[in-house]
């Protein structure tokens, strides 16, 4: 009875560890699993110019999975599928479009958008980044267009950088500086160019900091630059666009206001103010309205009046009306001619998953 008792309770030890690592395997298994999010964008454009032209396209359909292998190290991938677009800037009206046209990379159908590992704190304050991204210049262009507060990228970024915003492949280190009445951030990375305007490789660079004004309110200050070999009239030189962005949130339970402005500069042989964009928005939770502002240097000053319907929390209806004055420049007499070019946006954007919820006011 004896040695009975004692094989029924080393059964029972034996299996008890097993029992554990069952249990431990399926947690695991659960805190592994990603999060999954689909983004619809959905644009009609309709152009007023020397005609009236009008596409409808189905901008993007983008796949995100994002999650963490590590609680210091998570991993955002993201696929689109959209139409291949390629940027020609419209006011420069018959000159060498060398330095506006630029490859953006995407096709139509399935594309590999972004995709990077973030090392969350690899020595104290110090992380980093490898893969796939937007580059971290100015506000607007480390963001996706479900993120925008516009149908459109500013034309001072178009200028810059084309259509699609810039992207790169390689690396990043950044450093995160709290202190008692701010944060502060410095970064800087080496990309070779997914789209943009730069030849092969390029470098860039960022200081962020974010001051606190009151309960719910914020100032961001930044400065960034980016710099690599430009192809400009058949001549390849080194050139950097470098650009400070203000901005100011306040944001209560009830309703947020947004301003930023982001002037850019270009440095090739010589100094080149390019232009800025500035915007202001408020919000609450069924409705954003708000106006941007839009000035590339000799060539075009646009007004863009914004107003979007929040259906749920990830929808909204959008329409943005553009009225661009062109300028352009004789070259025998010196003339100036104004044009004035109209485009009117319709938008609906939609998004299910966690990736959807950056839809918030």
């Amino acid at each position: 009875m004896f040695i009975l008792l004692l094989v029924f309770l080393s059964q029972q030890v034996a299996n008890q560890p097993q029992i554990e690592l069952k249990q431990e395997f399926l947690r695991g298994k659960a805190l592994l699993l990603p999060d999954i999010s689909l983004v619809g964008d959905i644009v009609n454009q309709s152009i007023i110019e020397r005609k009236f032209k009008n596409d409808f396209m189905i901008r993007e359909f983008e796949l995100g999975i994002q999650g963490y292998i590590h609680p210091k190290i998570r991993i955002d991938v993201f696929a689109s599928a959209h139409m291949g677009t390629e940027h020609k800037d419209d006011t420069e009206h018959g000159k060498d479009d060398t330095e506006h046209k630029h490859d953006t990379g995407h096709g139509s159908g399935l594309n590999f958008e972004e995709g990077y590992i973030t090392f969350l704190q690899i020595i104290g304050p110090l992380g980093g980044r490898l893969g796939r991204k937007y580059t971290d210049f100015g506000k607007f262009n480390p963001l996706h267009p479900e993120q925008w507060l516009y149908v459109d990228i500013p034309d001072v970024l178009q200028k810059s950088f084309g259509e699609e915003n810039l992207i790169g492949d390689g690396g990043n280190i950044f450093l995160n500086l709290p202190a008692p009445f701010a944060t502060f951030r410095i970064e800087g990375g080496v990309w070779r160019k997914f789209t943009g305007p730069f030849e092969d490789v390029f470098y860039s660079g960022r200081l962020f900091s974010s001051f606190s004004v009151e309960e719910f309110s914020e100032i961001h200050i930044g400065l960034s630059s980016v710099a690599g070999i430009l192809v400009e009239n058949s001549e390849r030189k080194l050139s950097s666009f470098t650009g400070m962005d203000v901005s100011f949130i306040r944001a209560t339970p009830k309703d947020k206001i947004q301003f930023i402005t982001e002037p850019i500069i270009k440095i090739r042989e010589s100094l080149e103010f390019l232009g800025l964009y500035s915007s202001l928005f408020y919000s609450n939770p069924r409705w954003q309205g708000g106006l941007r502002f839009d000035f590339l240097n000799r060539e075009l000053i646009g007004l863009n009046p914004i107003f979007s319907l929040l259906i749920t929390e990830t929808t909204k209806f959008r329409i943005q009306y553009g009225i661009k004055f062109l300028s352009s420049h004789g070259e025998e007499d010196h003339s100036e001619e104004i044009s004035t070019k109209h485009i009117i946006f319709l938008q609906f954007i939609f998004a299910i998953g966690p990736h959807g919820h950056v839809l918030q006011f």
